[in-house]
């Protein structure tokens, strides 16, 4: 069990982090070279409160652990490899399938040229039962060319 420490008028106080609404931004700030068809990688998790989602730093799996309704936002800068440029496309994948509301694509001539992308979305995770598992495992892959991505950045947040 995870617990923080404060103090209030001098005295130490702790707060359980399974209290603390659920939320996650986790980011990449330096440049990192996404295949087609491949995982953006989140190398840093700060803030990471609460229990209902977790992410290790470093992997591309973001996982929603409890019933709920989350919103999840990624952005990034992106440039194509190839210089002559094509399609820059980044999706949601939920528990491996393409979410259609989550996705951002731009098109660009050259490999010079730099665009953000970026999506926002609803995910909803119904209740788990003896023989249904309903936790999410959700990731961003590259759905289109060859991307260098900087700045890769995903908020989630436990909405209710």
């Amino acid at each position: 069990m995870s617990s923080a420490f404060f103090v209030i008028g001098g005295t130490k106080m702790t707060c359980d982090i399974r209290y603390q609404k659920s939320a996650l931004n986790a980011f990449t700030r330096a440049s990192q070279t996404v295949n087609a068809q491949s995982v953006v990688v989140f190398n840093n998790n700060s803030p990471f409160t609460g229990c209902s989602i977790s992410h290790a730093a470093g992997g591309g799996t973001v996982s929603l652990n409890k019933p709920g309704i989350y919103l999840v936002e990624f952005n990034a800068d992106a440039s194509s490899v190839d210089t002559a440029g094509g399609t820059l496309t980044m999706q949601l994948t939920n528990n491996g399938v393409l979410v259609p509301s989550a996705e951002a694509t731009a098109t660009v001539t050259v490999n010079t040229a730099i665009v953000n992308l970026k999506f926002a979305t609803i995910v909803q995770v119904l209740n788990s039962c003896n023989c249904v598992k309903n936790d999410v495992d959700l990731t961003v892959i590259n759905n289109g060319v060859q991307a260098n991505l900087t700045n890769a950045n995903i908020v989630v947040v436990k909405l209710a």
